[in-house]
């Protein structure tokens, strides 16, 4: 196969994860969304006392949510620009935001 085909193999190979970055996504901000605003979760930290440590929890957990939603959504709009304008700026921009999401996964599990 020519250069030129095995460029087309890895743009549609990029746009394919991208697409899957897209679905982590959305799936990731529902999850947060029904877990922020679902009935049974609102009213389980309604009724909680003011000073019960699980409601200061339930906020942290709904911003980190929404923080990591945000970052994947970022990340997914650079690739996807970075792919198809085959920008090596963007390419490295990804893989920093990649790599800080990584770093803070472990960070998480190790808490």
């Amino acid at each position: 196969m020519g250069y030129k085909s095995w460029v087309r193999v890895a743009r549609c190979q990029l746009l394919v994860i991208c697409l899957f970055i897209m679905v982590l996504s959305v799936g990731f901000a529902c999850l947060t969304i029904i877990t922020g605003l679902g009935s049974h979760f609102t009213t389980f930290t309604e009724a909680s006392p003011a000073d019960n440590p699980i409601r200061d929890l339930h906020c942290t957990m709904i911003l980190y949510g929404s923080f990591i939603c945000g970052l994947l959504l970022l990340t997914l709009l650079l690739s996807t620009m970075s792919v198809l304008r085959e920008s090596q700026y963007l390419m490295a921009t990804v893989s920093v935001t990649y790599t800080e999401l990584e770093r803070i996964r472990k960070n998480s599990q190790q808490k």
